[in-house]
């Protein structure tokens, strides 16, 4: 006890002693409030850490722009041809895009499993070229192919799509009635376009993983046409290469044309879960590890042969062990076998390329 307090008088000491005691009962009282309030407000910090790491690990890939919230997609049959499609959230949509699947593919890639796409597939980056599409405000359809068996196009095709384009504009969809079309293509969708380009007046086109057609391009050269060519934004990987005479010819004949060659993309202990939206990222470390402990990747993450050919899946299938996926690693089926595919860069869809797509789409919409 303080000095002070042994000198004054008994009487003084006693109130002075039960001051004191309710004075530190109050500051005891006031830690035990502080400690409290502590453990609450760091209780509530970790329930928020937590909240917003699980909103963080829900988020879409890292390579790509915002969330992918506006639709799943809504799948129908219109005039016999089974479709996907997606309508702009908010207003009024700018243009339409129409996608033309490639071979051993469908519509039903390009939407997400839910009540109203029943069957759809979602591949990443079919999902990802939807996605760019809509935050852009264009309408999108994907439309399958006649050819159920291989699913690539034909000919025959293309007077089919022209029919369910102006029912799905005028019909299913009247508010998109004088909109303009613009289309992307990927190997034998790219092949239709340069047909269909002669059917139907499109604003613009992509084509990816496809040369234009000789009977397009003869027709470019005879200049008999009657009808005019889109501008053309062509995307090339190793196959096929890439032919400068494709974008010489069309500007020789006064058609805006652009080409873009993709490159290889290197595989990262994240790859996987900046490729594919949902994808853990615990997951996509396994699978790199998987694959750069098999060679299946060189030191600097490049995949060292093509993964349509090589023996990826065992590896894979090893790191995935114990794990609940509902991924079949099949071919044109898997996400994982897709974004392998787009890291060979050999021939693959890929939406690596959408703001250049959309910014070339968006000069002529």
């Amino acid at each position: 006890m303080p000095q002070y307090f042994a000198s004054v008088g008994s009487g003084r000491f006693q109130l002075v002693e039960s001051l004191m005691q309710k004075r530190n009962l109050a500051v005891g009282v006031s830690l035990i409030v502080l400690v409290l309030f502590l453990f609450a407000l760091l209780s509530h910090h970790g329930s928020t850490s937590s909240t917003e790491s699980a909103r963080r690990a829900q988020r879409p890939p890292s390579f790509t722009t915002p969330a992918f919230g506006h639709s799943n997609g809504i799948q129908k049959v219109l005039l016999n041809s089974e479709v996907v499609y997606h309508i702009p959230a908010v207003g009024q949509a700018r243009a339409v895009l129409f996608i033309a699947h490639g071979c051993s593919h469908s519509a039903a890639d390009f939407g997400r499993v839910s009540k109203s796409c029943p069957t759809c597939n979602g591949l990443p980056e079919e999902l990802k070229m939807v996605q760019y599409a809509l935050e852009n405000n264009y309408a999108v359809i994907a439309m399958d192919s006649s050819d159920r068996s291989s699913k690539c196009w034909n000919l025959a095709d293309v007077p089919e799509v022209v029919k369910v384009l102006d029912f799905f504009m005028t019909q299913e969809q009247p508010s998109l009635k004088d909109k303009k079309v613009v289309a992307i293509g990927i190997s034998s969708g790219g092949s239709l376009l340069s047909h269909l380009v002669e059917a139907l007046p499109l604003a613009a086109i992509s084509v990816q993983v496809a040369h234009l057609s000789s009977h397009a391009i003869s027709n470019l050269n005879s200049g008999s046409r009657e009808w005019k060519h889109p501008p053309s934004l062509l995307i090339y990987m190793q196959s096929p290469a890439a032919k400068t005479t494709e974008i010489e010819t069309l500007r020789q004949n006064g058609i805006q044309a652009e080409m873009i060659q993709a490159q290889k993309l290197p595989i990262t202990a994240l790859y996987f879960t900046r490729r594919i939206s949902g994808f853990p990222p615990r997951l996509s470390r396994s699978i790199y590890t998987a694959l750069k402990e098999n060679a299946f990747i060189d030191e600097q993450g490049y995949l060292v042969s093509d993964p349509r050919r090589s023996d990826w899946r065992k590896i894979v299938k090893g790191a995935l062990e114990g794990v609940d996926h509902t991924d079949t690693l099949r071919p044109d089926q898997s996400a994982i076998s897709e974004v392998l595919n787009v890291a060979y860069c050999y021939h693959e869809i890929t939406a690596e390329h959408m703001t250049e797509t959309f910014e070339f789409f968006n000069r002529y919409t």
